[in-house]
């Protein structure tokens, strides 16, 4: 069907519709068009098809490959890994588009029309952040616009005795998994990223020292981080303990992708262990373990120093943690076993070893 214009309605936008033939590697490529001439005037309309026919000429002359739409992208960057969250409405708006014809005009006026009374957080969240994401992935480097929230962040955190009832859930979860409560431990008991966390491999680990190397970290820094006792007991229950690869793996066995993560790959699992804790899956996110960390190690160090050399910070985000630590949720985490001086954590380890 050749290239044609419609509407879907007097007085709407026009659409250019049909199929066109593009020839490269020495053999013609059929390619659907489905695209927004953002206009609602004919004659512009018609200008923006001839423009779209001139376009793939000059490609069948050049040979050059026509650019993929967004729904293709989509596809790549699901199959490569990519979460498919919030891509709903994207595609819904842009899935016959070239992603080089998607610019700032374009994501903005799509957004709103997606989102019309969305909170600024919510469109960064659920239409930029994965917009962006699939061109970012299929190697479009411009940069785009994004809405700019006001307000600070908010910090959650779990008080020790809720951590508690989160790990025993992964315990005793439907699908058993040798793995998932000592991740969840060593989340807890660490403050290490998540995805920093899948990558440790095994050699890596010194339950012996009481030490593990992060390699793969967000900021490319290299660190190390002090075991706790109870990070060291939870490991040395781990079946895979001498063998190559990475400590934490899935429940069937294989090892968890390698990217950076701040949930995704343990989002589900996490999530039930929150609800099975008679917590909110909503507010306590993987990355929750983390906030919980820093603002246990604070309460109970006041060692700002090891709080931002461990934590892995380079930045001033530690200094969220020291306003919210209070000298009870030390305490309250030293009686649960979780405990950050290095002494201590050193007996916990020692009695761990002996109750083996």
């Amino acid at each position: 069907m050749p290239l044609r214009l419609f509407q879907r309605g007097p007085g709407r936008t026009w659409y250019v519709r049909g199929d066109c033939t593009v020839w490269y590697d020495g053999r013609p490529h059929r390619r659907r068009i489905y695209q927004s001439t953002r206009s609602a005037d004919r004659a512009k309309a018609e200008g923006v098809l001839r423009q779209i026919e001139a376009w793939h000429l000059e490609a069948s002359i050049t040979g050059r490959r026509p650019a993929l739409t967004f729904a293709e992208a989509v596809i790549d960057y699901l199959r490569r890994g990519g979460s498919h969250r919030f891509l709903d409405a994207p595609l819904d708006a842009f899935g016959e588009t070239r992603i080089d014809a998607i610019d700032q005009i374009a994501l903005d006026s799509a957004g709103h029309r997606a989102y019309p009374a969305a909170a600024r957080a919510t469109l960064l969240r659920q239409w930029y952040t994965p917009v962006i994401a699939v061109l970012r992935h299929a190697g479009d480097e411009r940069r785009f616009r994004r809405p700019r929230v006001t307000g600070g962040r908010r910090t959650h955190f779990l008080m020790p005795a809720e951590a508690e009832l989160v790990i025993a859930a992964a315990a005793a979860g439907r699908r058993p998994s040798p793995w998932a409560a000592p991740l969840l431990t060593f989340l807890f008991g660490q403050g290490s990223r998540l995805g920093e966390t899948l990558a440790l491999e095994t050699r890596d680990l010194h339950l012996e020292h009481r030490v593990a190397y992060l390699r793969q970290t967000k900021n490319g820094r290299e660190r190390a981080v002090t075991l706790t006792g109870r990070a060291v007991a939870a490991l040395s229950t781990l079946p895979n303990l001498g063998e190559p690869g990475p400590v934490f793996r899935r429940p069937d066995g294989p090892p968890y992708m390698r990217r950076g993560d701040r949930g995704g790959q343990i989002a589900a699992m996490f999530r039930r262990c929150v609800a099975d804790a008679g917590l909110d899956p909503a507010i306590f996110t993987p990355h929750a373990a983390r906030h919980s960390w820093a603002t246990w190690f604070y309460s109970q160090t006041r060692d700002v120093v090891r709080l931002r050399d461990e934590g892995g910070w380079l930045s001033g985000e530690w200094q969220r943690y020291v306003n919210l630590s209070r000298p009870s949720i030390g305490a309250e985490a030293a009686a649960h076993g979780w405990r950050f001086d290095c002494e201590a954590g050193a007996a916990l380890s020692a009695a761990a070893e002996d109750g083996r």
